[in-house]
């Protein structure tokens, strides 16, 4: 069971948010493993992958909310843009490098 429940947690954000109704990832892990709970409880499972945002290649996993705020908001910008036509199904990939001024 114990292995069983490390697979699980290997596939849950791992944020704790507590958004499930749990106290933890590993707690809904273990509901999971005794067919108490199923992925679709953890929020940020449910919410898809509708904005994927990277840290030096490592996935940060969002919410629904921070997914909508974070699309929307881009979108925003890019049309006040000229010369940029967005249609249904572009794809829109933003990076940039963090320099030491923007962290302080």
């Amino acid at each position: 069971m114990e292995d069983e429940i490390l697979e699980i947690l290997k596939k849950l954000p791992g944020l704790n948010c507590k958004q499930c109704g749990y106290n933890s990832c590993e707690e809904l892990a273990g509901r999971i493993a005794k067919g108490l709970a199923k992925f679709e409880d953890c929020v940020v499972i449910k919410a898809g992958k509708k904005v994927i945002l990277k840290i030096d290649d490592k996935e940060v996993p969002l919410g629904k909310f921070v997914q909508n705020f974070m699309k929307n908001v881009t979108l925003g910008m890019i049309s006040s843009l000229k010369e940029v036509e967005l249609k249904p199904g572009s794809t829109i990939e933003l990076r940039f490098k963090v320099g030491e001024d923007d962290l302080r």
